[in-house]
């Protein structure tokens, strides 16, 4: 039964990673979707960086 459940867990990472990538590519490809706000948090403090470091370089 232990080797069936790690089959199992790392059959679930490889799906979750898939459709992970999947919904990354539909969001780059199509921005207004709703599955956006998933990926929203990192993509804030990436923007974040950016803005802060434009802010910088254009007040300074």
């Amino acid at each position: 039964m232990k080797s069936w459940e790690n089959c199992w867990l790392e059959l679930q990472l490889q799906v979750e990673v898939f459709f992970l990538t999947l919904t990354q590519f539909c969001c780059l490809r199509n921005p207004q979707l709703p599955m956006r706000r998933h990926l929203k948090p990192r993509q804030q403090s990436r923007q974040r960086r950016h803005k802060t470091h434009l802010e910088v370089s254009s007040s300074g």
